[in-house]
């Protein structure tokens, strides 16, 4: 559960206090240079290209465990096929 969704009211009076000042944060407009605007999608976009690397390496890995699999089975059916000659 996301933390802006569940914030009940709090019954201490400074507890109050900073509640009420994060609810009113929450409400004020998110102004952004154009700066932070290219540093933001930068970020996002090295998380998506590591998200990627990631994905090649699993599926790399997977790749070479399925082509030993399919070796070791060759190998084993060649020697079955050897010995019925």
């Amino acid at each position: 559960m996301n933390k802006k969704q569940h914030d009940p009211e709090p019954v201490r009076y400074y507890d109050w206090m900073l509640w009420k000042m994060r609810q009113e944060k929450a409400k004020e407009p998110i102004v952004m240079t154009p700066e932070e605007m290219m540093k933001k999608d930068i970020a996002d976009m090295q998380a998506s290209i590591h998200h990627l690397q990631m994905r090649v390496k699993e599926l790399s890995e997977e790749n070479h465990k399925m082509k030993e699999q399919i070796s070791k089975k060759d190998e084993s059916t060649f020697y079955e096929n050897w010995d019925n000659k």
